[in-house]
């Protein structure tokens, strides 16, 4: 009867261990899977930029609505409010944001807009009105007033949107595209 029990007993330790040996296996591939998943997994940036209210989420080639309508009121903001001291600043600013694809070309427009504000004594200042963000276009539009006074006093205003157009590297904006024009936002174009 012992030998009967103890045969019993060393049976169910084999089922028992079996088990075991099963229940090792599927947890090693489940790590295996859960590791190759982490090592392949895309990493999501979220910020919370000083001049909007909303997140702003960040991937390593894209970004979202609020985090690059926040880029695009920050350079239409620096690009509109240019005095003779700061342009050089401003436009040094600016090419820290642009793709190397539109930087000297848009470099050389800025640096003819800094001799113009320098020789002319003109003072630029920018009131932002509304941001509006297509997302097919990856495009931020900047609408609001420009007030230009020369060395004499003398002041004009005028409607001015700023048109940014946006490339996400490496989770770093990149301007790709950028125009100002008089009047409102020129959608869908």
């Amino acid at each position: 009867m012992n030998q009967e029990a103890a045969s019993r007993r060393f049976s169910g330790l084999n089922q028992d261990n079996r088990a075991l040996r099963l229940v090792v296996v599927a947890s090693v591939l489940v790590n295996v899977i859960l590791v190759i998943g982490f090592v392949f997994r895309t990493q999501i940036v979220t910020i919370v930029p000083s001049n909007v209210m909303t997140k702003a989420t960040y991937t390593a080639s894209s970004a979202d609505e609020g985090a690059l309508s926040s880029w695009g009121l920050y350079l239409a903001t620096l690009l509109g409010n240019v005095t003779p001291s700061n342009a050089d600043f401003t436009a040094d600013s600016v090419g820290h944001l642009l793709a190397p694809g539109i930087y000297k070309e848009v470099m050389g427009g800025i640096s003819d807009q800094v001799t113009k504000i320098k020789t002319g004594q003109l003072t630029l200042q920018f009131e932002p009105a509304a941001v509006k963000f297509e997302a097919a276009k990856n495009v931020v539009y900047v609408d609001g007033w420009l007030s230009t006074t020369d060395s004499h006093g003398t002041s004009q205003r005028e409607e001015r949107t700023y048109e940014i157009y946006f490339d996400v590297v490496n989770y770093q904006p990149r301007v790709v595209g950028l125009t100002s024009y008089l009047g409102k936002p020129h959608f869908g174009q």
